[in-house]
Parts: structure tokens; C-alpha cells; sequence
């Protein structure tokens, strides 16, 4: 059994152990510091004595913790790294200190119904993310449902977790794996079991959060037997019965959820969250809403018995006048302007602006010299006050890379106790000025922005400039607002992606390739890493022959230029890529077409987990490069928290890249795992 010895231990050479938080079984959790970037983790540790010498077990745990590893979402705890370390398997994780939901439970009490509608919503958006690719999670209950300092909820510990269809069995046969009181009557009996199991025990956590009891309990806590008999065979006690706030819709909702029979479940956690949020009259996007019970009871097919059905097919609907995103967003700033009045965006009468800080304009500075010290992170904390906050503004959430730089710099806003919320751009320019200006209205003290269409934006961020609010850019430089931006150089990012590409040309084709580069002209910086791209290829090799540059950036936008370069003739053999996300939309045009990965190289940017897969697994990418997301996202924090506090920023913050992977490096490279330290 592992003792507190571990206590300053360092395993891997990046974790040092410094005190156990909590133990269950073979594995304990310890709160360890990561030296590579100076955070503190939750260290989950595993015990190997007594199966050390069980290869079978060693191979089940590097899947599963690759599984867990690849899972990218605001609402699923990260897992930053893993390993076998002598005779320990670890995972390292979001520290997060609030403890629990099943914590949060353990007074008996229902939950408010707005919290735990905000709970459910969240963990539900998690798990959807998980069955999206694929993955099961299998224990669903309010023990793997983490609280951090703002009451946000993440799921966690998918080690039990295993690709849907997969014939290997993570466990014995012979056991049952998952909780009682959460489990579903397939996974109780040891059938075959899919999403839809998931989502009878998370319609069991919403059950527990608004009555504060679970639905199936024996006169005892050892009472199994009765326990999976009700979960078998009996219908669950009405939940309006223990709370008068649950509306009849909401009741049938979770009813649905707890059908015994899978197929009379919901399809997918989206819509059991979509019929939630309708029950409860609230839309998807934040407005009321009503539904009669009557109602209710019809869109889901319920029967008048408690057990619910299938939807019935809904009948044809009028024709609703279509509107293109563009057109929509147009209209939304209109409404939203009408409704304020105060034309580019509304700042509230109450606002205070941040004392004014002092931005150099032409200064320049590694990310080594931008640190706040603990007087500007206190003062940061007085100018957000109680309401105030920091709004973060991606490009999309889509991306593994945009994903993980998203939560990657949540995270280190709440190290320093930073409200910061997310306002999703999905890769629109005008979704994102309607996004930016809805965290303006709703409180925004400090702006952190990945800048989609700078030329849609002035206005509103001239309008930041004149109120002081500091502002953040993870792309092009924003000194003419006022704002400072972390740099990778790019130029200096293509022109080694070029390099190796050149290299590898001069020595495998003699010098000689027909090269395509996927661009992405909206954005002079990106512009300047597919100059970067040309360039380096061509001092390493320069007779290669440049046949277009193409719009990439984005799997549809890639797939789209590609496909059109080879329906009209194009030749080519090699492909640059600005960025890996790029590289799949390539990846799956060059598949489409039957054309072999022995016949084109593609050369990328970013090193995701994605692009790692298809190195190793020879299709089409030949290497990608490192990038310092996680030194980026802490750069992007240290600089908001010393504007917010009224100090002295540079215009520009540089933060370096990493190392080119490809097959010949790649099961050394471990550094992409926590975004290239």
C-alpha cells in the first residue's frame, strides 16, 4: 500500500509530490507541483506492486489514459500527462479544490433549481463532447462531477472509459463496472451497453440534485439486492413529490432519461439538455420559455404512465424564413443595440474602469519578463470586484489547439482567482463581434481576443480603447487600440516547418516537388508563417516549384481548396500547412481521391494529439511543429492581471516554439502532451 513517503517525491522529473488529498482502492490522488510550468496538479497514482509484472495491465492503462488524454472540452477535467514511473501509473489533472458534487450533496438537500440546472447543463455538454468521439464513460455519478471556484462543473475520471464497439474489455468479464445508485438496468444485468447508459445515470444525477435523495435506495446502505431490483424493475418515485419547484415537464424529462428500455431514452445528452432547458423555460440561449405539460407530454411521446417512449414524428412544420449566420448576427447587434441604447455596445452607468495602465507601443519582451507580482494580482482582484470579470474570446472551440489554449488559460485566471467566462467566435467574424460586444454589456472588465476580422471589430475596439479596458490578443499586434498580443513569430514558425519540409525533399526527391500551401489571407500574421513556409522550404531545397497558395486554417476551408486543386489537375506531392486543423481537411480530400500517402507529404503547425495519430499511423502527415500553448495562455493571464492592476505592459510578448515531430521522434516528443513547455 502506498504511504506518505511519496510526499516529495519526484516522479518523471516534472512532479513533485507534496500532499495526499484522498485514496480509493489502488489509486491515491496527491496535489504535486509541475515544475515544466510552475502549476500545481492533481496527481492521481496508481499502484503497480501487485501488477508489476502484468504487461496486459501496463498496455490497458497507456490506452486508457490516451483516451482520457485526448478528450478536449471546457466541461471534462484535463489530464495534462501520464506515464508509468517505476512501480507507479500516473495521470496528471486540473487541480481544482472545491471538492465534489456528491460533496456538495452530502447534506441531503436539494439543490437550487438554477444551480443545478447550470450543473447539469455543463456536466451534460462533457459527456456529449465524450460520446462524440466515441468514448463511454461508465460511471457517471456526482463523485466524478468536480466543482471549481465559480460553482463550474467537470466531469472526470474516465479511466473506466472505452471506445464504443471496441471488443477489449477494460475490465473482467465477470464484473460490473460503475456505481449502484447510478447505474442503468443493461449495465446492472452486464448487457451490451452504449451512450445511452451514460445518460440514465446522468438522468439520475439531476434526479439527486433537485430532490437531494437518489431515486432507488434499500431500508439499508448494504441493501444491493433491493437496490437493482428497483433499478430492474420499478419506476421511480416522482421527484415533484420531494420538490415542489419541479415543474410536470421537468418530472417527464427525467422520467424519459430513466426509461428502462435504451431506445425510449434520448438520443444524445444534447437533447436530453435541450428538453431540460425547455421544461425548466429557458431557451438555448439564455431567454424563457413555457411549455404546458400537455405539451410536454407530446414532444416526447410520453404515455400517461410514468415510464416514458419514443418521440413520436413531429407533424410538418410551417416553413420559417431562412437567414444566413451572417445575416442573423447582423440582426442580433441591432437588437442588442435597440435594446441598449448606447450605440457601439452598452457599458453599464455603473461600470468603474480599471486604473489606466501603461502600454509601451513599441516595447517587445520575452514571456520570462512578464510576471504579475502579488500586489497586481491583488489589485486585479479589486478592480473585478464581486461582479467584474475577464472575458475570453477564441476563435472557436472546435480545434483541439483553440480548445485546450481556451481552458489552458481559464485555468491560470483561476490560479490567480480570476472570474473569466467564455464567448464562443466559431470561427465567424461576425459571431464574434456579436459576441464581444454581449461581454461588454454583461460586465467585461478586461478582454482576452483571438482576432478573427480586425476590420469588423473597430468600432467596438476603439470604444475599448477610450474606456481603458484592457485588452489581450493571441494574433495580430492591437497597439493601435490600446491592447498587447503574445507572438510566436510566425514567420519563424513556417520558416522551419519549411525547413524540414526542404530537407526532407533534398534528400528523398532529389530537390524536386510540387509544393501546395495551405494559407490564410484574412490575417497578415498568419500570412507572414506561409511566407515563413515558402521560404524555409526553398533555402533547404530551392527547386521545388510553387503551385498555389490555397485557403486552409480550417478542416472545411482545407478540404474545399484541395479537393478544387485536384478537380482541376493541379499536380502537387507536398503540402505546408499553416496549422494542423488545416492538415485534416487536406488529409481528408487527398483520401477522398484514393491517392496514397506515399504520393503527397503534408508538413504542419501546432503538434496536436490529432496530427500525432496520423504521423504514427503514415497518413499523409510527415511532421508538425511544437507550439508553447500553455506558456501562451499564462502569458496572456500575467499581462490582462498587470493592465487590470494599472501597470507597465509591452505591446509584444514573444513566447518560443517547440520541436518539429515526426516518426522518427515522436514516441520521445512527450511535451505535446501539455501543449509543448
Amino acid at each position: 500500500m502506498l504511504t506518505d513517503q511519496l510526499i516529495g517525491k519526484i516522479i518523471d522529473d516534472d512532479f513533485v509530490i507534496k500532499e495526499r488529498l484522498g485514496q480509493g482502492g489502488m489509486a491515491q490522488v496527491y496535489r504535486a507541483r509541475q515544475l515544466s510550468v510552475n502549476r500545481d496538479v492533481a496527481l492521481k497514482i496508481i499502484n503497480l506492486h501487485e501488477a508489476q509484472n502484468d504487461e496486459n495491465f501496463r498496455q490497458r492503462f497507456a490506452n486508457e489514459a490516451a483516451i482520457i488524454a485526448s478528450l478536449e472540452h471546457l466541461h471534462i477535467l484535463p489530464v495534462y500527462a501520464y506515464g508509468i514511473y517505476e512501480d507507479h501509473a500516473y495521470l496528471a489533472m486540473r487541480l481544482l479544490r472545491r471538492g465534489t458534487l456528491k460533496d456538495r450533496l452530502r447534506e441531503g438537500h436539494p439543490i437550487a433549481l438554477s444551480e443545478a440546472l447550470h450543473l447539469f447543463e455543463q456536466t451534460a455538454k462533457g459527456l456529449g463532447y465524450a460520446h462524440s468521439k466515441g468514448i463511454i464513460h461508465r460511471d457517471v455519478k456526482p463523485a466524478n462531477i468536480l466543482l471549481d471556484d465559480n460553482n463550474n462543473a467537470y466531469l472526470t475520471d474516465f479511466g473506466l472509459a472505452k471506445v464504443i464497439d471496441s471488443d477489449e474489455h477494460l475490465t473482467r468479464g465477470d464484473s460490473v463496472v460503475g456505481t449502484l445508485a447510478y447505474m442503468s438496468p443493461e449495465q446492472l444485468q452486464g448487457d451490451h451497453i452504449d451512450h445511452r447508459s451514460d445518460l440514465y445515470g446522468l438522468g439520475v444525477v439531476l434526479y439527486h440534485m433537485l430532490t437531494g435523495r437518489v431515486p432507488f435506495r434499500g431500508e439499508s446502505q448494504h441493501d444491493m439486492v433491493a437496490v437493482i431490483y428497483m433499478h430492474l424493475q420499478e419506476d421511480p418515485p416522482p421527484p415533484r413529490q420531494f420538490n415542489d419547484e419541479i415543474t410536470p415537464e421537468l418530472e417527464m424529462v427525467i422520467f424519459k432519461a430513466m426509461s428502462k428500455e435504451p431506445a425510449s431514452r434520448y438520443g444524445s445528452a444534447d437533447e436530453f439538455a435541450r428538453d431540460v432547458r425547455l421544461a425548466a423555460g429557458i431557451s438555448s440561449s439564455g431567454s424563457t420559455a413555457s411549455m404546458s405539460p400537455l405539451a410536454m407530454l407530446e414532444r416526447s411521446g410520453s404515455s400517461t404512465t410514468r415510464r416514458t417512449t419514443l418521440p413520436k414524428p413531429p407533424e410538418a412544420p410551417v416553413p420559417a424564413p431562412h437567414f444566413t449566420s451572417r445575416q442573423m448576427a447582423y440582426t442580433a447587434i441591432a437588437l442588442l443595440v435597440a435594446l441598449t441604447g448606447v450605440g457601439a455596445f452598452a457599458l453599464s452607468q455603473r461600470y468603474v474602469p480599471p486604473p489606466p495602465y501603461v502600454l509601451d507601443v513599441e516595447g517587445a519582451e520575452s514571456y520570462e519578463k512578464v510576471v504579475p507580482s502579488e500586489a497586481q494580482i491583488n489589485a486585479a482582484h479589486t478592480v473585478l470586484g464581486t461582479d467584474g470579470f475577464i472575458a475570453l474570446l477564441p476563435c472557436n472551440l472546435t480545434s483541439e489547439y483553440h480548445a485546450t489554449l481556451t481552458r489552458e488559460t481559464q485555468e491560470f485566471a483561476n490560479q490567480y482567482g480570476l472570474d473569466m467566462r467564455i464567448y464562443d467566435s466559431k470561427n465567424e467574424g461576425y459571431q464574434q463581434r456579436l459576441e464581444l460586444e454581449r461581454a461588454l454589456t454583461e460586465g467585461a472588465k478586461a478582454v482576452i481576443l483571438c482576432p478573427l476580422e480586425v476590420d469588423l471589430l473597430e468600432e467596438t475596439l476603439l470604444a475599448i480603447r477610450e474606456k481603458h479596458i484592457p485588452l489581450a490578443s493571441t494574433g495580430p499586434n492591437l497597439a493601435a487600440f490600446g491592447g498587447v498580443h503574445t507572438a510566436a513569430l510566425d514567420y519563424e514558425l513556417g520558416y522551419t516547418v519549411g525547413e524540414a519540409a526542404g530537407r526532407d525533399i533534398a534528400a528523398e526527391k532529389d530537390g524536386q516537388a510540387r509544393v501546395l500551401i495551405l494559407d490564410y489571407p484574412d490575417l497578415d500574421i498568419i500570412v507572414q508563417r506561409a511566407n515563413g513556409l515558402e521560404e524555409g522550404m526553398k533555402a533547404a531545397a530551392p527547386d521545388v516549384t510553387i503551385v498555389g497558395r490555397v485557403k486552409g486554417a480550417v478542416k472545411d476551408f482545407a478540404f474545399e481548396s484541395v479537393q478544387k486543386a485536384l478537380d482541376e489537375g493541379v499536380e502537387f506531392d507536398v503540402i505546408l500547412s499553416i496549422n494542423d486543423a488545416g492538415s485534416y481537411g487536406a488529409v481528408e480530400a487527398l483520401e477522398d481521391a484514393d491517392i496514397s500517402p506515399d504520393d503527397v507529404w503534408i508538413y504542419s503547425v501546432d503538434a496536436e494529439r490529432l496530427a500525432i495519430d496520423y504521423i504514427r499511423e503514415g497518413r499523409f502527415i510527415r511532421a508538425t511543429l511544437q507550439v508553447a500553448r500553455t506558456q501562451s495562455a499564462k502569458t496572456l493571464v500575467d499581462l490582462t492581471t498587470i493592465m487590470l492592476a494599472g501597470g507597465t505592459v509591452p505591446a509584444t510578448v514573444y513566447v518560443p516554439a517547440g520541436d518539429m515531430v515526426n516518426i522518427a521522434n515522436i514516441d520521445q516528443s512527450k511535451s505535446w502532451i501539455t501543449g509543448g513547455r
